[in-house]
């Protein structure tokens, strides 16, 4: 009743639904589970475009934030896949299928630049990115997963053929939450906070290069 966390068993409480005051039933369908229950699974989606390129240092912080404050904040068993872009002549591509190996990841980041980008870059495709960083996730929601796309942007996109409205669907479809960590102070705030939300992810500001690791362990 003081607003703060409770750390129990599932049996230990009862679960009741009310509308308004009424109680709706015992069959409502609600369920209290262990968190451990649930396998989490995250998708780095990474944007190499034109615009993070120019940003003095971010694409080195966010690799480095992404291995070494991201990675190692997760469950040992929290499957963890890459996927990037770079081209508006060029769909996203998968660096990384979900792994538990925690190592593989940090060496498919350090790849991107030399094996996908290769000094070629122009505008975002940021909204297909998304389409395509969901379809790696199965369709449906699954009660045995925990699901997020971890999206390091600064939201601007050039030349998608998926409009925001299809990203949040194919994200609502396969049961994503869309979480951004919105890259540079001229951050595109509407799309990034739009998309968060209607997912039911966050939007955490990197205004200068230097608050990126913040933003990333908040």
């Amino acid at each position: 009743k003081k607003g703060n966390a409770v750390v129990a068993e599932p049996a230990q409480f009862v679960v009741e639904a009310l509308a308004g005051e009424q109680p709706v039933g015992k069959n409502n369908g609600l369920q209290l589970r262990k968190a451990s229950t649930l396998q989490l699974r995250m998708d780095l989606l990474m944007d190499y475009s034109q615009n993070m390129q120019e940003r003095p240092g971010a694409v080195a912080v966010r690799e480095d934030t992404a291995k070494n404050i991201l990675l190692p904040a997760l469950n040992a068993d929290a499957q963890v896949g890459v996927t990037e872009c770079h081209r508006d002549d060029r769909e996203a591509e998968t660096v990384s299928d979900f792994t538990v190996d925690r190592a593989y990841t940090r060496a498919r980041i350090e790849a991107i630049q030399s094996e996908f980008v290769r000094g070629f870059y122009s505008g975002a495709r940021l909204l297909d990115a998304v389409v395509a960083s969901c379809g790696k996730f199965e369709k449906g929601e699954s009660k045995s997963e925990a699901r997020y796309i971890v999206l390091f942007s600064d939201g601007y996109d050039t030349s998608s053929a998926a409009t925001l409205d299809d990203a949040v669907a194919r994200a609502r479809d396969r049961a994503v939450r869309i979480y951004a960590v919105g890259c540079g102070e001229d951050a595109n705030l509407p799309l990034l906070l739009d998309l968060t939300s209607r997912t039911g992810g966050a939007y955490f500001p990197a205004d200068t290069t230097d608050l990126l690791p913040a933003a990333v362990e908040e």
